[in-house]
């Protein structure tokens, strides 16, 4: 499932979706001590938190519930390209639904970096030429 959290409530979308499950996977691009703690509410018991991108020096999340329900927290740096391969599979496949959160002609490269930088965008940029 993926939520854009300007336009829903990201928290009855994982709900819903799960059937009060919660996620078996959460994946945060966004990087942020919020998105951190929010990725780590939705998960269910023995869930994986995937932090791919990170902005703040620190994040918190509690500890009981860390242990208690056995939800794991993994730091990802990229992928290899067997990885990337089968990641693009999927979006093909129709089986992950990517958020796009602008397109951008690539002369507008500066553009888009601000964007990022100031935290304007959800999901990804799209660059063309």
């Amino acid at each position: 499932i993926a939520v854009n959290p300007l336009k829903e409530n990201v928290q009855e979308a994982v709900t819903a979706f799960t059937g009060g499950e919660g996620a078996d996977v959460v994946a945060d691009c966004i990087g942020t001590e919020e998105s951190v703690r929010e990725g780590f509410a939705f998960l269910r018991p023995g869930g994986k938190l995937l932090i791919i991108a990170y902005i703040d020096d620190y994040f918190r999340i509690p500890s009981i519930p860390l242990f208690s329900t056995e939800k794991e927290v993994i730091g990802c740096r990229g992928c290899n390209r067997q990885e990337l391969v089968d990641t693009v599979n999927l979006v093909a496949q129709g089986k992950i639904k990517p958020v796009i959160g602008a397109h951008f002609h690539l002369s507008q490269i500066n553009e888009a970096a601000k964007r990022l930088e100031e935290g304007d965008v959800v999901g990804r940029i799209i660059l063309t030429r």
